[in-house]
């Protein structure tokens, strides 16, 4: 018979219903139907699983790449966390350990075949440095070198004849450059006898020449060029006059100058992107913007870190610091990829004028200006360039003649251009008056040219009078 809801439904319902209401007071007095919050144990079990379980995960993508050290530690910090993972994690660890001690015997191998292959190719550099060193009469950096060959290679023949021979060169020498000195002393004592006042060639004469020379190249700061004149000096005779003393000077000055070029480190701002490159483990590497904040966000793992007002190395510190959770000795490199934390300004007379980016540690005010476009020519003051450096209570602001800087090459005042400076150009004082003018004569011209306007209208309307008597009105005069 076939079911028939209006006769056989009724008594289903009743079924079911019953069912549901039978059971409904044991789950409303079991406590497991109601929902409480975890206890603090449960919470810091179930966070210690969670990171676990993301270790478990990078340390098998380690395993799968062969990456065993890295697996090995990722595994251990996952036990070290959760130490129920034991029984899941014993396999691996074993297999990693056994992997482990085959690729150290592999790498030792490996290691001393290198290090053969480096060692005979050192012991050749010092050997042909030494042999460099004695054709150019520097005996004591071949002896240096000869004796650095013998330490790694006692049965080196052909750097132990030649050590002999650098000493006996080395010798012959010193006897040589004392018997020039006395024979200048010598020849220095016979002109204050004699009182000769014409020019004497000799060695004194040539050194008085060369010395003054090079003291005129000092004064006018060619560092490089006066350098190469002392030294000339002092090898024909060391103790002449302060050589030894001007040398150490110039050598400091130079040493500051290339540090000034340098200029400092270039620190990290909001808005900043710098690259992360992690040696061996580019699941960590990556490209970041630095945040409002000043901080950024690593690449995987999603971890915070502070970068505001830190170098490329300092935040490379930082970075290497938190992936030592995850890896064995990770190795960072940090590079800037776009400069926009940092701005300068210029104002006035200048082809491109607005805000620009300090892309880079130094900027001269020079390289600032062909950025810009090059002052305007004949409207610029360019003896009256102003540069500000803003302040909340001290600003300070210097004039600058950039004419000599572009086009007569005096660089004293080719400053460093900081964040946050502004360069104002101004304009010619006959440009200004110029200007000025334009303005007062501007209202004049005009009413002028409506005067004329008004002028040759009325002419017009005179000349078309007499054609009004003659032809009569036009069609579109009578509409």
């Amino acid at each position: 018979m076939p079911f028939n809801l209006k006769n056989n439904g009724f008594p289903l319902i009743y079924f079911i219903l019953s069912i549901f209401f039978f059971f409904i007071p044991a789950y409303s007095s079991s406590e497991s139907f109601i929902l409480t919050p975890p206890s603090e144990t449960e919470a810091a079990e179930r966070s210690a699983e969670k990171k676990a379980r993301v270790l478990y995960g990078i340390g098998l993508r380690y395993l799968s790449q062969g990456n065993y050290k890295d697996a090995w530690v990722a595994f251990n910090n996952a036990l070290q966390i959760y130490p129920a993972y034991k029984t899941k994690l014993e396999h691996y660890l074993s297999l990693i350990q056994q992997r482990l001690a085959e690729t150290e015997m592999q790498e030792l191998e490996r290691k001393r075949e290198f290090y053969a292959a480096v060692k005979d190719k050192y012991v050749r550099n010092l050997y042909a440095a030494g042999v460099y060193a004695m054709q150019y009469g520097r005996y004591k950096d071949a002896i240096k070198r000869f004796e650095e060959t013998l330490e790694l290679e006692p049965g080196h023949q052909g750097a132990r004849n030649n050590l002999v021979q650098a000493h006996l060169r080395l010798k012959e020498q010193q006897i040589d450059r004392e018997g020039r000195k006395t024979e200048f002393i010598k020849g220095v004592e016979q002109v204050k006898i004699k009182h000769i006042e014409s020019p004497i060639e000799s060695i004194e004469e040539e050194l008085a020449i060369s010395y003054e020379q090079a003291s005129n190249l000092l004064k006018y700061n060619w560092l490089e060029k006066a350098l190469d004149k002392f030294e000339e000096i002092y090898q024909v005779c060391p103790d002449y006059r302060d050589v030894q003393a001007r040398l150490a000077d110039i050598r400091l000055s130079l040493l500051a100058k290339e540090r000034q070029l340098k200029g400092p480190p270039y620190k990290l701002g909001p808005a900043d992107v710098i690259d992360i490159n992690v040696f061996n483990h580019p699941e960590f590497s990556g490209s970041v913007r630095v945040e409002p904040g000043g901080e950024i966000i690593l690449p995987l793992v999603r971890e915070t870190v502070q970068v505001e007002g830190l170098s490329t190395e300092e935040v490379a510190q930082k970075i290497q610091q938190v992936l030592a959770k995850y890896i064995q000795e990770p190795l960072v490199q940090v590079v800037i990829t776009g400069y926009n934390s940092k701005k300068w300004y210029i104002l006035g007379e200048v082809g491109l004028p607005g805000e620009y980016p300090l892309g880079k540690t130094r900027l001269t005010l020079m390289e600032a200006l062909y950025q810009a476009g090059l002052p305007l020519e004949g409207i610029a003051a360019l003896g009256r360039v102003k540069i500000i450096k803003p302040h909340a209570t001290e600003p300070y602001s210097r004039n600058i003649n950039v004419a000599d800087i572009l086009y007569k090459g005096r660089m004293q005042n080719n400053i460093i251009i900081e964040p946050g400076d502004i360069i104002y150009i101004p304009k010619t004082v006959l440009n200004k008056i110029t200007s000025t003018l334009g303005q007062i004569t501007l209202p004049l011209a005009v009413i002028k040219g409506s005067l004329e306007d008004t002028r040759d209208a009325s002419t017009a309307a005179r000349a078309i009078t007499p054609l009004k008597d003659t032809f009569g009105e036009t069609a579109t005069s009578k509409k």
